[in-house]
């Protein structure tokens, strides 16, 4: 085994014995040489270190060809032992490797400051030659990295380059200079020494580094006035700036820098100077620009009271000072900048101008997903989110102000890439007078008074000008944007029109009196519309119905078909929707009850399955629902259309509010609402409720949830007494909600309160019932059985003149439980009897030869329900007028 595959074993007791029997090969050939960087490269510390100490020749015969001497290697190697073993035996520090690197070049390159020191050591008192690798490196580089003065004297004595530059495509400090390297490694040493001798400070690395850029990037103020008291051009110095074409920092200045990075000792220092303070990077930024996006007023005061450029303009979104002003809310600066002639009107690449910014801030919206008070788009009916006014510092209110005053109104109406403009602020903020101003000196205005803002737009989405002047209560704007064609059917992204936003106002007589401006027009514009498919199935009787208390003519009630008439299906606004309908969205209810008396139908539906009866549990509006349960509503109709409201009746719809009405639930319940119907997601009325209050622990809510909690286990304690079957689903949201009151339970001397209430109305049932049952109507049925009936037999039970009379009598007194239950169940008798007998004269009138008996038919129809039955009934009026 020879020497090479000796020491790639890495064994030094073979290495030691070859040694021994053979001796090193030390010859013209170099083998020694040779052996040594062999086991250097493979990195064999100890194999390395015998063969040294054995006497392996350290340095090359001939300097000349430049490769890597085992100190070299031993550098790359990391090996502080080896490199001080291989000094001491003499190891050359000049040698060159192939790209011209000393091993002082290597060292400083991998930054190993043990090792540079370590040769600076070595070299100080040795040589004055300023060796320069092939990247431009020199000594008096390396020795400005570590501050070894003494190398610094005796090169500089030498005559050495102080300017000289490390190659512009160097890797490591490109263009470097040795004053850069001084100060990159803030060696303040060093800065002095060079500075004694002449280092310029102006010449510039790659991408226009000066080392004042650098003094101030790393925000050493000694640093940087040691260099300004050494400029020789301190207009040109002051005013450097970086190469526009790099991607770090383009085109900044020393004053970019200080702001940039917040040495403020270093601004104030450089603007003793008198710098130019308007220059701009690459992307157009200015130090005001810069001051202004660090939100650093003191800078933005000194700058505009050095009389900087207000208007100028950053490239990349055509932002100002005064745009970043208002997005910081900064009022004191966006005063001074308009009082210095900044531009409210300039607008950024998107269309933003400092005032549409402003605008949209003060009046942001928070969007809660709650109720409408109108009825909305075909799939989000009556599930609009409302919008509320989010908290609004009174700074932003100010800083919206100051901009509003300071516009030139009249001189453009820029609009921005959301269709924002000017006009809608103005409709929105100010007085009928400055509208009147956009509109007879801008024809643009005037034409495109109906232009949008896009239902992209969180804020305004396909807001109108009415919109906004409809929405923040502006009577005055209102009047004067109807005199020039405003649209009042314009729809904006929720499906709203300037209607709908009017019957939001909180103020009642305000919203009256715009609500008064806007139907009569849209009665106008109905009224003298030459193309009634323009209309939508929309009559003057349909506005009419939505007016304050409209007086209705007695022309359109003797009409059914005028009472009767619906919006078409497919229209943006009410579709479907009777009078009837509308009258109960702005409940008018001196118009409802002109409506019912004429029959209108109170369980008709519009083009999404609701009825009058749902619009006003949606609302809370106790009042219409007397009137409609009155006229005979369908308590349990549910809603077969609208993908949000399927399958729900109206106490589903009553019980989901956020601020449900205990007085609404009330009358839904003692109506015989259905506490077991389910809608297309399973869910019951009590099932929504519970799931909603339960899990809210926000006061409102608990407010009106607690009595309307024990209003319904109330009730289901009056049902369960008589035997009534709840469902699964009932069943568990009934559990939840008493496990929700027990943990809020109230206690006196101990006993719980709920306890006591449960007890006393199970007292007060078990009284009733026994009351119930003592009184018979015939010789087979009490009152109490009849509360058990089905549909069929109370049709059979109605004409008994005992209930009857039991019935007019003071019935709610005589039996304050169940009283309305046996109300319920004579409607329901009354209405299957009607159902009946129309349906035997329908089904004779369909088969007239073959006559059934009357025990035939009462025998069929015990399987069908009333909606089966209303189906035979319209089949036979079907068949009836084809037959004409």
């Amino acid at each position: 085994m020879g020497f090479v595959e000796v020491i790639e074993t890495g064994s030094t007791e073979k290495l030691q014995e070859l040694i021994d029997a053979e001796g090193l090969p030390i010859n013209d050939k170099w083998k020694d040489y040779d052996l040594l960087n062999y086991a250097l490269a493979k990195g064999q510390k100890e194999a390395a270190m015998m063969l040294i100490e054995r006497g392996c020749r350290v340095n090359n015969r001939d300097f000349a060809l430049p490769a890597d001497t085992p100190l070299h290697h031993a550098i790359k190697f990391g090996s502080i032992e080896i490199v001080e073993l291989l000094l001491r035996k003499g190891a050359s520090i000049e040698a060159r490797n192939s790209e011209g690197e000393t091993p002082l070049h290597l060292s400083a390159k991998m930054r190993n400051n043990v090792f540079t020191d370590l040769l600076l050591t070595s070299l100080s008192n040795t040589t004055d030659m300023n060796y320069v690798d092939s990247s431009g490196l020199t000594y008096l580089h390396i020795a400005c990295m570590r501050d070894n003065l003494t190398l610094i004297e005796r090169l500089l004595q030498n005559h050495c380059e102080i300017n000289h530059c490390i190659n512009f495509d160097s890797p490591e400090l490109p263009g470097y200079t040795a004053l850069h390297c001084a100060i990159e490694f803030y060696n303040l040493d060093a800065i002095q020494l060079l500075l004694s001798h002449k280092a310029s400070i102006s010449v510039k690395a790659k991408n226009g580094v000066t080392p004042l850029h650098l003094a101030v990037k790393y925000g050493v103020l000694k640093y940087v006035k040691m260099l300004l008291r050494h400029s020789s051009n301190i207009n040109l110095d002051i005013n450097a700036q970086i190469d526009v074409d790099t991607e770090e920092y383009p085109g900044y200045s020393l004053l970019h820098f200080a702001i940039d990075l917040n040495w403020m000792s270093i601004f104030n220092l450089l603007m003793r100077y008198k710098p130019n303070a308007d220059t701009k990077s690459k992307t157009g930024l200015t130090p005001l620009h810069i001051a202004l996006k660090e939100n650093a007023i003191d800078v933005v005061n000194e700058l505009l009271s050095y009389g900087v450029e207000v208007n100028c303009v950053e490239h990349e979104n055509n932002t100002t000072p005064l745009h970043l002003a208002t997005l910081n809310k900064q009022l004191g600066i966006i005063r001074t900048l308009v009082k210095r002639g900044a531009k409210v009107s300039a607008q950024q690449r998107d269309g933003l101008t400092p005032l549409l910014i402003a605008a949209s801030w003060k009046y942001e919206r928070e969007r809660k997903t709650m109720h409408s008070t109108l009825l909305d788009l075909p799939f989000m009916f009556m599930h609009d989110e409302v919008m509320n006014e989010s908290q609004v510092t009174p700074q932003t209110s100010y800083v919206f102000e100051l901009l509003l005053s300071a516009t030139d109104l009249f001189d453009a109406n820029p609009v921005d890439s959301r269709g924002l403009s000017h006009f809608h602020i103005v409709c929105m903020c100010l007085g009928k007078d400055k509208v009147l101003g956009y509109l007879q000196k801008n024809a643009r205005v005037k034409d495109g008074i109906n232009d949008k803002v896009s239902e992209d737009s969180p804020v305004w989405p396909g807001y109108t000008a009415l919109h906004f002047a409809v929405e923040n209560g502006k009577l005055d704007v209102v009047k004067v944007l109807l005199e020039y064609k405003a649209d009042v059917r314009a729809v904006n992204a929720k499906g709203m029109t300037p209607i709908h936003l009017a019957d939001q106002l909180i103020d009642n007589q305000r919203k009256e009196y715009i609500l008064e401006e806007l139907l009569d027009t849209l009665y106008k514009d109905i009224a003298d519309c030459e193309f009634p498919n323009k209309n939508r199935g929309m009559t003057m009787l349909h506005v009419t119905c939505m007016q304050k208390d409209g007086k209705v003519d007695d022309e359109d009630l003797d009409d059914m078909e005028n009472i009767e008439a619906t919006i078409d299906d497919d229209s943006p606004i009410w579709p479907g929707c009777t009078p009837l309908h509308l009258a109960a969205i702005f409940r008018r209810h001196k118009v409802i009850d002109s409506l019912l008396l004429c029959d209108a139908d109170p369980n008709v539906e519009d083009a999404r399955g609701l009825t009058p009866l749902h619009i006003a549990c949606l609302h809370n509006d106790e009042e219409t629902i007397s009137k409609l349960l009155k006229a005979e509503a369908d308590v349990n109709h549910a809603v077969r259309k609208s993908s949000e409201y399927a399958g729900k009746t109206a106490l589903h719809i009553a019980l989901n509010q956020k601020q449900p009405s205990i007085n609404v639930v009330r009358k839904l319940l003692r109506r015989g609402a259905n506490i077991n119907a389910m809608d297309l997601n399973s869910d019951t009325p009590i099932t929504l409720f519970a799931n909603w209050y339960s899990n809210d622990t926000l006061f409102p809510p608990l407010l009106s949830a607690y009595p309307i909690s024990f209003e319904l286990t109330e009730f289901a304690m009056t049902l369960k007494a008589i035997d009534f079957r709840f469902n699964e689903a009932t069943t568990k949201a009934f559990q939840k909600i008493n496990d929700w009151i027990n943990g809020t339970n109230i206690f006196i001397n101990g006993v719980s309160l709920v306890e006591i209430k449960n007890k006393n109305h199970t007292n007060d049932c078990r009284a009733e019932i026994k009351k119930l049952k003592s009184i018979r109507i015939d010789k087979s049925c009490t009152l109490y059985d009849l509360l058990l009936k089905n549909t069929d037999e109370m049709a059979n039970r109605v004409k008994n003149t005992i209930f009857k009379k039991i019935l007019s009598s003071a019935i709610d007194t005589d039996f304050p439980i169940y009283g309305f239950l046996l109300k319920v169940q004579y409607r329901s008798g009354i209405k299957r009897r009607n159902y009946l007998n129309f349906a035997k004269e329908a089904l004779a009138e369909l088969i007239p030869k073959i006559p059934l008996p009357d025990s035939c038919s009462e025998s069929i129809f015990k399987y069908l329900s009333n909606a089966d039955l209303d189906n035979l009934i319209k089949a036979n009026e079907v068949g009836y007028v084809n037959y004409n």
